[in-house]
């Protein structure tokens, strides 16, 4: 299960893992009581009831609602609102598609292979892999079988590598952000760098919380472990030779080095090594999973237009230039992380209200991408299906207390590591 969208409030659900890392919802929540109220107490019920609903509803229609609010709110009429929300919604959603049709694609072929590894290969693996499969759920649960007692540093590089790294963090909010992605890849690279080596020196704090939690994998054939391997590899290399040269005089291979081409090279090569039913089925879940999403980038978008048109974010971003501004996005993207829980839903709508740094000025490309990338760090709580994965997985014997310790505040650590790797990157230059 991804980390785009199976997340659930904490309040509601919980998620029970199985042997072999899949999830059961389990609902928990609390029944409303039939006891006669006095009339004030069924008011406040109501309302509290109403809200509670409301808040339940998926996120890209209440993105939707308030889309539609803010318009009429603001006075436009009907033609102007809907003129203006197509306009937003159709904002690089192409792009969007080829981008994340093969990266889920990947990612599905991943997942069925056999990534058998020793415990340090699999924590060095991780961050890779995370990001190749653009999730880090999905990375843990085929890796972590291998980690042994180092599940945790395992669960944190591929948390790290999954917001820092290419294809996913940095290449998704340079997309959204309609921004060039050559050097928000490159710098997501060197800020990584610190934050994965502050994780593991983190969960050294917590050597052999997982000892216990599981036992050992069985041993399991390699064969799709070189495959894996060489797609992610492959992946690599043609990225890094389209920043390297220019092709985009030959159609062929200046499509195949750009993020979009690579992806597709290298989601096929992994498919090579499944039977057939198998690769009909990561084609289906892959389709499945970029529909779910491109219209909740779609609702973003529309939103960050409407905001735009009634120049809403002026005064924000005419006094957030530089640092500032950068602090801006991070807090703005934690705090959006923080109530949400899901990864690629932050991804997808802070980038609308992020848009307008990009546009006037007021940020480097590179400055604004990374910043949301390292504020979406902040954190892995109960909202968040990840935390749920590394609960049950890697601390499955410990209390609910040190276990949210261990977790929430290693995800705390490495946002923290993450913006001050790009202050640093902001006081040398490199980001202008």
């Amino acid at each position: 299960m991804g980390a785009d969208a199976r997340c659930c409030p904490f309040d509601y659900f919980s998620l029970k893992t199985t042997s072999n890392h899949r999830f059961i919802l389990r609902s928990r929540h609390p029944t409303i009581s039939r006891t006669p109220k006095p009339a004030g107490g069924r008011m406040i019920m109501t309302s509290r009831k109403c809200l509670t609903d409301i808040l339940r509803l998926p996120l890209p229609l209440l993105i939707v609602i308030a889309t539609i609010a803010v318009g009429i709110g603001a006075g436009m009429d009907s033609h102007a609102l809907i003129t203006t929300i197509n306009d937003g919604w159709g904002q690089r959603l192409g792009e969007f598609a080829v981008i994340l049709l093969p990266s889920f694609t990947l990612a599905e072929a991943l997942s069925r292979s056999n990534l058998n590894t020793s415990g340090l290969g699999s924590v060095l693996l991780g961050p890779v892999t995370a990001a190749g499969m653009v999730c880090p759920d999905t990375a843990y649960a085929a890796l972590s079988p291998m980690g042994g007692d180092r599940r945790f540093a395992l669960a944190l590089g591929a948390y790290a590598g999954f917001k820092l790294l290419f294809p996913a963090g940095p290449l998704l909010v340079a997309t959204a952000l309609g921004v060039a992605t050559d050097s928000a890849l490159l710098l997501g690279g060197a800020i990584f760098v610190p934050v994965w080596l502050t994780g593991l020196l983190w969960s050294s704090r917590f050597n052999g919380a997982s000892r216990d939690s599981s036992t050992h994998a069985e041993a399991t054939s390699l064969t799709g472990f070189p495959v894996a391997m060489g797609s992610l590899t492959l992946l690599l290399a043609l990225v890094l030779a389209g920043v390297v040269v220019d092709l985009r005089a030959h159609p062929v291979l200046g499509f195949l080095t750009q993020p979009a081409g690579a992806l597709a090279t290298s989601a096929t090569l992994a498919l090579t090594v499944l039977p057939r039913p198998a690769r009909r089925e990561c084609l289906e879940r892959a389709v499945g999973r970029t529909t779910e999403l491109l219209f909740l980038i779609g609702a973003g978008s529309a939103l960050g237009r409407i905001l735009v048109e009634l120049d809403a974010l002026d005064r924000f971003t005419s006094v957030s230039a530089g640092m500032e501004g950068i602090l801006g996005l991070f807090a703005l993207t934690a705090a959006f992380k923080l109530i949400q829980g899901s990864s690629i839903a932050t991804f997808a709508a802070v980038a609308s209200f992020a848009a307008p740094f990009t546009e006037s000025g007021v940020l480097p490309p590179p400055a604004a991408v990374l910043a949301v990338c390292a504020g979406s760090m902040v954190a892995i709580l109960p909202n968040d299906s990840f935390y749920w994965l590394i609960r049950q997985d890697a601390f499955g014997k410990h209390c609910e207390r040190s276990a949210l310790v261990a977790i929430v505040g290693g995800s705390i650590v490495q946002g923290v590591t993450a913006l001050a790797s790009l202050y640093a990157l902001w006081l040398s230059g490199a980001l202008s």
